[in-house]
């Protein structure tokens, strides 16, 4: 159970990562 709970934190953390990401390329090519 604890490594699920890890594997679904990284999960969200790359997620929020890779948004962040595009919201910066999209204000950059703006």
């Amino acid at each position: 159970r604890d490594s699920v709970d890890h594997k679904v934190s990284l999960r969200q953390a790359i997620a929020t990562k890779n948004h962040k990401f595009k919201l910066c390329r999209r204000r950059r090519k703006r």
